[in-house]
């Protein structure tokens, strides 16, 4: 007796555990889910329904869920005995299996299964779905499920907002069990609506039948496809199968009653929402499959259907959209331009928006490159000026005896006249040859003071052609007596028939002028040997005059020859540095270029080209 106490204390010590080890299994055990269809294969509305249902229930329950279907295949009017043959064959080949849950779709569906679950699955709940009235059926207490409401009254108020001009009302259904299911309920609800419409009911007909029909329709008239599962010729088809043809040929808007037409070319209604009504009966599932009790209480009746309307059907009937219900669904819509390439499009105006600010900002400163460019060409034409002014000076001694020489003369000869004069008999030709000797000194004086009153002018540069031998000529011709005392000998190779320069001829004669006096002071500066200043002009490259300016002196390091060309920058003691710098901005702003080299004996060289103006 003792050891039988101590087993049974054992037993019971070891009862709670054994409790949670069969709840921790049942948490993981599978569940078993069996879905019964009455029809003989899944119909489009069918399959949105039991995808959603699957779904919702695999995705919300922690546990594996194995789901069994079976298409009973009844016929709309089926014997006791082909009930009972159907149920045993479902007895027999899951006699092994225990269910958790039943899964009616469609009230014949729910009818076998309340008829036959005490033999098949005892006391196993049942979630229908898809079923339009319970009302005639004695629910047990543990069936529940979603009840589909067929808003035929609401999918013609819709009808009538969009077209209140409508008369004729023309409902077209097929001949299969379930579209005569859904026949009889459109007909007792129509049985009660507007006494000014006329109801025609299009059934018993091939489709194409159909489909002419429709072609002859008369304005004021909607028609409303209820279900079109087979046609009087025998043809099995889907809804949106049949109502493709007939869309193709009516000559009026077609409304719908289920979603699985939409899309395929009615224009919308209150539509019965198979996916809702799959995640909804997924639900009342997954609660089920937990372990709560339901019952009739937990049917789902509201909220099962949704107002939808197809956008390109509303435009291509002319319809207003904004007479469809407040808060309907309006698919297919074509975005706009903006909706479609908004991104793109602000894309574009970024883009252009930053190449306007670019190109403004350009602009400002190009504008202010030209004013500040046409500030230095002020400015370098008042420093050539200032230089001019200087080598006036410099030349002051030059200046003189050139102006001496023909006053000199002009007074010898003057005096000369007077001798002939005092003369009793003087010759003509002898009086007349000292006249013209006078004119020719006071031209040559003129001359002297003209040169030297354009070189120290100021004014805006004219541009106009230019011979350049001559230009480098009248400077060789005024500085002639200075290379003289110098003792420097000059050597002119100009190139005749030279194409002529567009340019400034006093700027441009003012580069002829520092090159040659640089010549000469670096030639000064020589320790003895010759000095010798060779001038060249040629044309090496057409379209391109080229002046040369060659000297004997002292020469530049190579490393040097760039920077000679800068302000400020001398090899003289006494010099400021500004000659070879308003040289190189005279030459570039005629669009020339120079730049200087050694010369292989001695010496330096400076070449200057400038773009030729056309012919010589």
């Amino acid at each position: 007796m003792r050891l039988l106490g101590v087993v049974v204390v054992a037993l019971v010590c070891q009862l709670p555990a054994w409790a949670g080890a069969a709840t921790a299994a049942d948490v993981d055990r599978p569940r078993q889910v069996l879905l019964l269809y009455a029809e003989s294969r899944l119909q489009p509305s069918i399959v949105e329904a039991d995808e959603a249902f699957r779904s919702t229930v695999s995705s919300g329950l922690g546990a594996p869920v194995n789901f069994s279907t079976e298409f009973l295949d009844l016929p709309p009017t089926s014997s006791a005995a082909y009930r009972r043959r159907l149920w045993d064959l479902l007895r027999f080949k899951y006699q092994d299996v225990h269910f958790d849950l039943v899964v009616p779709v469609s009230i014949r569906a729910l009818r076998f299964a309340l008829d036959f679950r005490a033999e098949l699955a005892p006391g196993t709940p049942i979630v229908f779905m898809a079923v339009h009235s319970v009302s005639d059926l004695e629910l047990p207490g543990d069936v529940s499920g979603v009840q589909m409401t067929a808003d035929w009254m609401d999918t013609l108020g819709a009808a009538l907002r969009l077209q209140p001009e409508t008369q004729r009302v023309v409902v077209v259904a097929g001949i299969a069990a379930v579209d005569k299911i859904f026949l009889a309920l459109i007909q007792a609800s129509f049985a009660h609506g507007p006494a000014h419409l006329e109801f025609t009911y299009v059934t018993d007909l091939p489709l194409d039948a159909v489909a002419a029909k429709l072609a002859t329709l008369p304005e004021k008239t909607i028609v409303l496809l209820v279900s079109f599962l087979q046609d009087s010729a025998g043809r099995d088809l889907t809804t949106p199968e049949a109502l493709e043809r007939l869309v193709e040929r009516s000559r009026v808007p077609i409304y719908g009653l289920t979603d699985i037409t939409m899309g395929y070319g009615i224009v919308g209604g209150r539509l019965v929402d198979y996916k809702k009504q799959g995640i909804m009966a997924g639900e009342l599932g997954l609660r089920v499959l937990r372990g709560e009790k339901l019952g009739p209480a937990d049917i789902v009746t509201q909220n099962t259907n949704t107002f939808m309307f197809d956008a390109r059907q509303l435009k291509r009937w002319g319809l207003d959209e904004r007479r469809v219900p407040p808060g309907s669904a309006i698919l297919f819509r074509e975005p706009s331009m903006w909706e479609r390439y908004r991104w793109p499009i602000i894309g574009a105006l970024a883009l252009i928006l930053l190449e306007s600010v670019l190109v403004a900002h350009l602009l400002i400163q190009r504008r202010r490159r030209r004013r500040l460019e046409a500030e230095a060409a002020v400015q370098r034409g008042l420093l050539a000026h200032a230089q001019r002014v200087t080598v006036a000076g410099e030349l002051a001694a030059t200046l003189a005896h050139e102006i001496n020489q023909p006053l000199g003369a002009i007074v010898s000869n003057a005096e000369a006249a007077c001798r002939l004069v005092e003369r009793a008999e003087p010759k003509r030709t002898d009086l007349l040859d000292t006249l013209g000797d006078i004119i020719d000194d006071g031209h040559r004086a003129s001359d002297v003071i003209r040169r030297l009153r354009a070189m120290l002018q100021t004014g805006t540069a004219e541009q106009q052609p230019c011979d350049v031998n001559v230009l480098i000529a009248e400077v060789l011709k005024f500085l002639k007596e200075d290379l003289m005392r110098a003792g420097i000998s000059t050597d002119l190779r100009l190139r005749e028939r030279l194409p002529l320069v567009r340019g400034d001829a006093i700027q441009l004669q003012q580069v002829i002028l520092n090159l040659v006096l640089n010549a000469e002071a670096a030639m000064a500066d020589g320790a003895g040997g010759l000095r010798r200043l060779t001038v060249e002009t040629a044309e090496r490259t057409p379209g391109t005059v080229e002046v040369c300016v060659r000297d004997t002196g002292v020469g530049v390091k190579e490393g040097d020859l760039e920077s000679i060309f800068k302000p400020f920058v001398s090899t003289k003691a006494s010099g400021l540095g500004l000659g070879l710098s308003i040289s190189r901005s005279i030459v570039e702003a005629h669009g020339g270029t120079i730049r200087a080299e050694s010369n292989p004996d001695r010496g330096l060289s400076v070449r200057v080209e400038l773009p030729s103006d056309g012919g010589p």
